[in-house]
């Protein structure tokens, strides 16, 4: 009996170690070091770029999302970004989109449209992106700045007649499918909607 009560005591001991170990405390400090990663892989002497972006194609083709977040976490800590950053931030943003984790995708598009604000396709996510988390301002702002470079983009157009009319404002909405029919009178969705 004595030793089936030490024994009791004993683990309740452990699992209060193991568990202690294992728990997360938002409070505790980040800890730089938790994310380290090899720069030079092969032992060469020089950073690895190009396998890190060869290894976050083939996790992106094979759908392995938190994979391809990984290779691009590590491109940008080895500091892979120059000449790079459509690809990095673009597939970056999507990969977390894939993975449902919408706030590290806005800003993956962000970071991206720093380095190249006039890039059509990096606007085009960030304005879907904003869209699923209701951010009506930013979804607008992107898709503004999409007709800015191109006032003929006919897909920026019905987007915002979609956030228009989701958002119940019928006489903008009016205005941007008017705008759809000038370009291209035949356009079904504008002609229904």
């Amino acid at each position: 009996m004595l030793f089936r009560f030490f024994l009791i005591i004993f683990l309740s001991f452990m699992y209060a170690e193991i568990t202690d170990l294992l728990a997360y405390d938002e409070n505790d400090e980040y800890d730089e070091e938790v994310f380290e990663p090899l720069c030079d892989i092969n032992f060469d002497g020089e950073d690895d770029c190009d396998k890190f972006f060869s290894f976050a194609a083939t996790n992106w083709r094979s759908k392995d999302y938190r994979g391809c977040v990984d290779q691009y976490k590590t491109a940008l800590y080895c500091d892979c970004v120059d000449g790079n950053q459509d690809n990095i931030y673009r597939f970056l943003g999507k990969s977390f989109s894939e993975l449902n984790i919408l706030d590290s995708a806005y800003w993956a598009f962000e970071e991206g449209l720093r380095y190249e604000p006039d890039n059509e396709l990096l606007l085009e996510l960030a304005a879907w992106n904003a869209g699923k988390l209701l951010k009506t301002d930013e979804q607008s702002y992107y898709l503004d700045r999409l007709l800015e470079i191109n006032p003929d983009n006919i897909k920026a157009l019905e987007r915002m007649s979609e956030t228009y009319k989701k958002n119940q404002m019928y006489q903008e909405q009016i205005n941007i499918l008017n705008q759809i029919l000038d370009i291209d009178a035949d356009n079904k969705k504008a002609i229904s909607d």
